[in-house]
């Protein structure tokens, strides 16, 4: 017999180099950090490596959240396509999440959290904090002439 859905994990990685999850199970709140130099090479074996420690299934699991601001952008947008996809094939709940309501989980928190936000899955989109630097200026010239 399948456990009944009641746990919560919660991802943080806006903070350069520190990867940081939460797992809220019933009142009980772990919380594992990840030192990590590159995201996209552990992201996912961290989070499996959380859930054996704890031995929890994706079945067991009622809801997903995700900080989606802050941060360097490639992080950001990585950590946001890794945990939406895994909230769509496992059609779990996600929300987002501000750095401030992740530092402050606690099962009163998410208690507060609408019941309407966390019915059904709906993509976690990124909220930049500032203009990305990927184009070249258009005020300085591009080559030196010689």
């Amino acid at each position: 017999m399948p456990k009944k859905k009641s746990n919560f994990i919660a991802i943080n990685a806006s903070e350069q180099g520190r990867l940081i999850f939460v797992l809220v199970q019933g009142e009980i709140i772990q919380q594992q950090i990840f030192s990590v130099h590159k995201l996209d090479e552990v992201l996912l074996s961290c989070l499996d490596r959380l859930m054996r420690k704890y031995k929890v299934r994706w079945s067991e699991i009622s809801s997903l959240g995700v900080v989606n601001r802050g941060g360097s952008f490639a992080s950001l947008r990585l950590a946001l396509a890794c945990i939406n996809t895994l909230a769509w094939v496992n059609q779990i709940p996600i929300i987002a999440l501000t750095a401030e309501q992740f530092a402050g989980l606690t099962v009163g928190k998410l208690l507060t959290i609408p019941n309407k936000q966390r019915k059904k899955f709906k993509a976690v989109l990124p909220a930049y904090d500032r203009p990305p630097l990927i184009t070249l200026s258009k005020k300085k010239p591009h080559f030196i002439k010689v």
